[in-house]
This record gives C-alpha cells, structure tokens and sequence, in this order.
C-alpha cells in the first residue's frame, strides 16, 4: 500500500486496522461488510480495490467488475486494478475482455509475473471453450515462460507450465515442471499428483 493511500484511507475509515487485517486473511465476508459500514470507506480509493477483491473472493463477479471500471475511470495506470478486473471477467467467461485488461496490466507492470500467468490461464481456457482449432497454446506457454523467467520459486507458476504443456501434450516437460511445482509446495504436489 502506497503512503497517500494509507493517509486517504486513515483519515476515511477509522476502522482500517480491522479491514487490512480481514483483507489479508482473506476473510471477504467481513472485509466488505467492515468496508460497506465505515463512514467515507466506500468512496475511498484504497478501498474500491479491497472492495473489488472481496467481491471476488465471494464470487459477486459483475459487482466487481462495476466496481473496478468506476475506479478504472480516473486510474487507468494502477496495474493492480487491471489484473483485478481482468480475474473478474475471466471468472464470467468474458475471456476477451479479460484478455484486454490483462494486456493493459502487462503494460503496467511487465515484470508482474502473476500477469503473464493470468494471460496464460486465459489463453488456455479460450482455446478450450471459445476457439476450437484456433491454437493460442504457444502463445500461453510463451507467457508462462515469461513468468518463469520473472521467478521460479512460485509453485503456481510452476502449476500453469504443467497446465499448458499438458494440453501441449508435451509429456516429459509436463512431468519435469509438475515435479517442480511439487518440490516447491509438497502439498500442493500431493493434491495434483501425476497420474502415470
């Protein structure tokens, strides 16, 4: 959180310990109701970001989505609102424009690697449902790459390059960076085991 928002939120919400800490703990329900409830949060610029991001943890998509393009109106250089409503309208199949706010973002921040993830995710998913014969699957494990080369200790990076180079069938690279990602998160190795 940027200085002049803190000071923005402060002055707006006295409740901000309250929310940031239901923010971080990923704790939505509470986050929007502490959100919604305080005096000037609602109109806080801080806080239409934490509002759009509890929205979508609670899976009220098309709020979010109005919510962020309201705040998108005078922001149009904060990557994170960009990645945001990208998420919002990937998680209501509106791939297209899920894919126009995640180019944005990129723009933003080309060093962000959970926007090329995200790009990636949204590639393979508009191949699977909207494009048949259409390939984009080079076009996501080339973001996937990019987001490697960003970082390589992320076991969720590591799970997009399984995902696409599976549908790739690409088999042995699959293998190779499922056993990464597993390395990198045990449990999360476990729950996604390679079925030989």
């Amino acid at each position: 959180m940027t200085p002049n928002h803190k000071d923005e939120a402060t002055a707006a919400v006295p409740k901000l310990g309250q929310i940031e800490d239901a923010y971080q703990r990923e704790d939505w329900g509470r986050c929007l109701h502490l959100i919604e409830t305080a005096p000037g949060a609602v109109a806080s610029q801080l806080f239409q970001i934490y509002r759009a991001d509890a929205l979508i943890g609670l899976g009220r998509n098309t709020e979010a989505i109005e919510c962020l393009n309201g705040y998108m109106h005078h922001h149009q250089d904060k990557g994170q609102a960009w990645f945001m409503l990208a998420r919002a309208y990937g998680k209501v199949s509106k791939y297209d424009d899920a894919l126009l706010c995640i180019e944005r973002a990129i723009e933003i921040e080309p060093l962000a690697w959970e926007n090329w993830c995200l790009k990636a995710s949204f590639l393979i998913a508009k191949e699977s449902e909207v494009l048949s014969g259409h390939d984009r699957y080079e076009e996501a494990l080339d973001c996937a790459q990019r987001a490697l080369k960003i970082t390589t200790s992320e076991w969720s990076a590591w799970s997009l390059m399984t995902d696409v180079l599976i549908k790739m069938e690409k088999w042995p690279e699959a293998l190779s960076a499922h056993e990464r990602m597993a390395e990198l998160d045990p449990h999360i190795g476990e729950e996604r085991k390679w079925k030989k």
